[in-house]
């Protein structure tokens, strides 16, 4: 029911082979034990460090060389097993979570580990294309061309830092604060009028309400929300959110949804994800949003980058929650962009790093989350995306 202009049903497969091709590990690497971080790098790992599982992490020999990485035990283990070239050790499988090739395709194309290819040993963005060849260029959706212009401001700024890589990926497309803005809507009181939150019978009758920071809450009084997993975006540009605001929350009310949010002050509605919705079930997103796109024909979208769009012009997308996934370090909650663009910032840094002649930076980061069962072209959460091996 969701409209796509394209849609991938299955990720594709790393063409690597357990039984045959020859690893090591990388040698540019050394490891660090939880116990000997820095504090940089106890920073960098943030809520992992209290992970039973946790190793520490792996720091680049030389300063700039490759980005520091966190590990696990399993991981470490591994990495330790293969100082000298051989094939991964079979004791390693059980820990590889269902796909151990893809598994092993992420160390490689993480520069953990590094793959053999004749007389040489290749990672990172060297070996996109042996382990993932490229597929045929389909039709690209308006949200994923903002999503790839994302990428080329990250790979033109002059840092390799995955943290700032992160920040500035997930603020990307948000509306400019001019001074004229400023001044008409300096308090958070100005943002509630201009938005009409007050003049909604529908919202003070049926909705609680509550406030985090640079957030403004609705929960249903009637409907209960148990697994949060799936989430709607509605983008429209700031100066259509008067028009947009009261047949959303009327949709939303009418159709059952349990839980939504709106940005609270200027910044926070003027970032492209300014109202989001959650979902138990893709089916009840899919009826919702199906209603939203024939009720909002006259609103202007802006456009989540990041997420899967839905409708012709971008108004709508969605995404997954990794829900059983742990905190990203860097980021406060491991939501379906944080999620996301953590793991586009890493592959960045690395292939900013170490540059490839055969693919660009923000090439290589796009297109190596097919190994985390992302359609890069559309951003679609594909089935089994939050197994164990994510």
């Amino acid at each position: 029911m969701i409209a796509m202009t394209h849609q991938i049903n299955e990720a594709q497969t790393p063409t690597i082979d357990l039984g045959r091709d020859r690893f090591r590990a990388n040698p540019r690497y050394e490891p660090a034990e939880l116990g000997r971080l820095n504090e940089q790098e106890r920073e960098m790992l943030g809520n992992l460090a209290k992970q039973q599982n946790i190793f520490g992490v792996l720091r680049a020999k030389q300063v700039g060389q490759l980005p520091s990485k966190a590990i696990c035990r399993d991981t470490a283990l591994l990495w330790f097993s293969l100082q000298e070239p051989g094939l991964i050790p079979e004791m390693s499988f059980s820990t590889l979570g269902p796909d151990p090739a893809n598994a092993v395709a992420q160390l490689v194309l993480g520069g953990v580990l590094e793959i053999q290819v004749g007389d040489y040993f290749s990672s990172g963005s060297d070996a996109l294309e042996l382990i993932l060849p490229k597929r045929e260029v389909r039709s690209v959706t308006r949200v994923a061309g903002i999503s790839e212009r994302a990428l080329k401001y990250a790979q033109a700024l002059a840092t390799t830092d995955p943290q700032l890589l992160i920040a500035k990926l997930y603020a990307y497309n948000h509306e400019p604060i001019t001074p004229d803005l400023r001044a008409r809507f300096s308090s958070e009181d100005a943002i509630r009028e201009f938005l009409t939150i007050d003049r909604m019978e529908d919202l003070s009758r049926n909705w609680h309400e509550s406030t985090v920071e640079g957030w403004r809450s609705f929960s249903s009084r009637r409907v209960q929300l148990i697994k949060p997993n799936f989430k709607l975006y509605v983008s429209p540009t700031f100066m259509d959110m008067p028009r947009a605001m009261p047949i959303v929350v009327h949709v939303f009310e009418s159709l059952g949804v349990a839980a939504f949010k709106v940005g609270r002050n200027l910044p926070d509605v003027l970032r492209p994800d300014k109202i989001v919705a959650y979902f138990d079930t893709k089916e009840h997103l899919e009826i919702v949003a199906k209603t939203l796109t024939g009720d909002l024909k006259q609103v202007r979208a802006q456009g989540v980058p990041f997420t899967a769009q839905i409708d012709e012009f971008g108004l709508l997308s969605w995404g997954r929650d990794p829900a059983e996934v742990p905190n990203i370090p860097g980021v406060q909650q491991s939501s379906w962009r944080a999620w996301v663009v953590s793991r586009l910032a890493f592959a960045l840094s690395l292939a900013k790093i170490n540059p490839s002649e055969e693919v660009e930076a923000w090439e290589f980061a796009q297109r190596r989350l097919q190994l985390d069962k992302i359609d890069p072209e559309s951003w679609t959460p594909l089935e089994g995306i939050f197994n164990a091996s994510n």
